[in-house]
């Protein structure tokens, strides 16, 4: 076994990946489809389970129909990322119950 600077060189030389063969690889593998999940945070979760508390069967898993509801039933008009949020939580909480 080698040590010094050229056992590093041969290692390198081993293991290393030419920029067409990681192309190759990314784009056939599933590395890209199994990503981890969104994390929401806890205040939005609270504010999406409330809602279907309340009006259980008003919400589907459409996210267009879910968009107006939040805003018919909240106050949050005038924030359009936490209308949305809480929308695809509530979405995504339905297709998932009915899966």
């Amino acid at each position: 076994m080698r040590y010094g600077p050229e056992a590093c060189n041969t290692l390198h030389a081993r293991f290393a990946w030419s920029a067409p063969a990681k192309r190759d690889f990314l784009s056939r593998s599933n590395f890209w489809r199994h990503s981890m999940g969104n994390i929401r945070p806890s205040f939005i979760k609270i504010r999406a389970l409330r809602l279907l508390e309340e009006y259980p069967d008003q919400f589907t898993d459409d996210f267009d129909t879910n968009k107006h509801l939040v805003s018919e039933y909240t106050d949050v008009n005038n924030n359009k990322r936490m209308r949305n949020w809480i929308a695809g939580y509530i979405t995504r909480y339905k297709q998932r119950r009915t899966d």
